[in-house]
């Protein structure tokens, strides 16, 4: 004879999903409000459409410069090259070797938006832009900054 507790395997796996659905039901309906720093930043260059830094006309940025840019707000100034690296590769993102330097390459903006949609839930985006748009940066950063956010170094200490 069963004890009372236990249950048919086919049962508890509909309660267990049925757990994890009102789990995560709260979390997409809270929007921006349950997401990390990094996620944050990272959903405010999808909604502006704007790849901080990016190369002309192209998807494509510089890691080192990404780490900058990202570092500009005060929740992700310890961030270092691996972590955005790590984070950005989780969010479908290529990464590419270039001559000088290692670089990530965007998909398009749709596609970028579709795929945090299937990660975090349905989204409202603004209506535009529709593609990536290309701003030059207001303040560009000098090379020993560069050098500096590759090597994971914060003013003058190391990370």
């Amino acid at each position: 004879m069963q004890p009372d507790f236990a249950m048919d395997d086919d049962k508890l796996i509909v309660e267990a999903e049925a757990t994890l659905e009102a789990a995560i039901r709260p979390v997409r309906r809270q929007g921006s409000h349950g997401l990390t720093p990094l996620e944050e930043f990272f959903v405010s260059i999808l909604e502006t459409g704007v790849i901080p830094y990016a190369e002309p006309d192209r998807p494509v940025v510089l890691t080192s410069r990404l780490v900058l840019a990202a570092r500009q707000h005060w929740f992700l100034r310890d961030l270092t090259a691996v972590a955005l690296g790590q984070f950005l590769r989780n969010q479908g993102l290529v990464r590419h070797r270039k001559a000088y330097a290692n670089c990530w390459i965007f998909p398009k903006l749709a596609v970028a938006r579709k795929a945090w949609e299937e990660r975090y839930g349905a989204r409202t985006w603004p209506a535009r832009p529709i593609e990536w748009e290309h701003v030059t940066p207001f303040r560009p950063f000098t090379n020993r900054q560069l050098r500096e956010a590759g090597r994971g170094i914060i003013g003058r200490r190391t990370v």
